[in-house]
């Protein structure tokens, strides 16, 4: 077997994954402590939870980057893959549940009434990667665990993603469609009241079928920037007039097209026009350093924010501004910390250990 070719690294795609956790952070902090803030802050911290969006779009864009590298020289490209892909989430997770089920007083007790009635089978669920089936367990014990739910799926269906989502056009085609799905699907349950309860409605927007429309933008993203494709071509012309069509009905009648899809698409433009100039503004030191280490952050940061409430240590001053803004540099510090630590005990050996078993099973 050819020796395997490592895909380029690109600093701009750390950057991206550097400013969803940024948004990510923001958007938690805004929960905790005085939070009458200025509505022109409030609408920008909500919508910080949009990062997880562009993490999906990010995700799909450098696996199919690194794949199409990767298939060029390795034999086993999709057991490989796999390979990688279970050492890349299991490990630091697995550490973060169990963290969760010995502590239970790290979870947030504002959003889950149960703390310390984890189940056995919760914690199962979690340690088989299958916790994502069950209303109940995909964001518990950890908080933000759906969003790890989301890839473990996308990392099972990306191999057929890739060999059948071969242009520009059949990508687009599918991930409006799939919007378009989980929308409908969404109102339908909603107005005939089909799951009644909380519990069924935040599942319905966790499960992984409503954000694979958005982890599609990052195949048309790889689309774009593999082929950079004279415009336009005929098929896809067709397609943006019909979407040009969405949009607008959309702000004429609403919810034509789910909410977090349309932030999507934007955030999708945005990462596409990095890739053609890493503006110093959005690429640079700190934004690829929190990218590298964003994995660790979405985890830790949750347990740094319920540590600070704890021990209140959320409010400063009287003024809620000056609050939220300290709050946000300290849980980025602290965090960075423990991710930072995380990183270099367990992402990389774990990166080594993937390896290892890639070599081995090569044999």
């Amino acid at each position: 077997m050819s020796k395997t070719t490592l895909p380029a690294h690109y600093p701009y795609l750390d950057a991206l994954r550097g400013l969803a956790i940024i948004g990510i952070i923001v958007s938690h902090c805004r929960l905790f402590g005085r939070h009458n803030y200025h509505h022109f802050l409030d609408t920008i911290a909500r919508n910080g939870t949009m990062g997880v969006s562009l993490f999906f779009i990010v995700s799909a864009f450098s696996l199919a980057l690194s794949f199409s590298k990767r298939s060029e020289s390795e034999t086993r490209p999709i057991r490989n893959f796999f390979i990688r892909r279970f050492f890349r989430v299991a490990p630091l997770f697995y550490l973060v549940t169990l963290l969760y089920w010995l502590f239970p007083p790290l979870i947030f007790s504002a959003n889950y009434p149960a703390v310390g009635q984890t189940s056995p089978a919760n914690l199962i669920g979690n340690l088989s990667l299958l916790f994502w089936l069950n209303p109940d367990w995909i964001n518990y014990p950890v908080p933000g665990q759906w969003a790890v739910a989301a890839e473990i799926v996308f990392y099972l269906i990306f191999p057929f993603l890739f060999r059948h989502l071969s242009s520009l056009s059949k990508t687009a085609w599918l991930s409006v469609i799939a919007a378009l799905w989980s929308q409908l699907i969404f109102l339908l349950t909603y107005k005939l009241n089909i799951y009644p309860g909380d519990v069924w409605r935040s599942y319905l927007y966790y499960s992984p079928p409503n954000h694979l429309s958005v982890f599609l933008i990052g195949f048309c993203l790889f689309h774009l920037t593999k082929s950079k494709p004279s415009w336009p071509s005929a098929n896809f012309a067709f397609f943006l007039q019909f979407f040009s069509v969405l949009l607008v009905s959309n702000f004429i009648l609403t919810n034509i097209l789910p909410y977090h899809y349309l932030f999507a698409v934007g955030l999708g433009l945005f990462a596409y026009s990095l890739s053609a100039f890493p503006n110093p503004l959005f690429v640079n030191l700190l934004t690829v350093y929190l990218g590298k280490i964003s994995y660790g952050l979405f985890l830790c940061h949750f347990i740094v924010l319920q540590l600070m409430l704890q021990y209140r240590f959320v409010d400063f001053v009287d003024h809620p501004e000056v609050n939220f803004a300290i709050r946000v540099l300290l849980v980025l510090l602290f965090s960075a910390f423990l991710a930072t630590v995380s990183y270099h005990l367990v992402e990389r050996p774990s990166k080594r250990l993937a390896q290892k078993a890639i070599t081995y099973f090569n044999r």
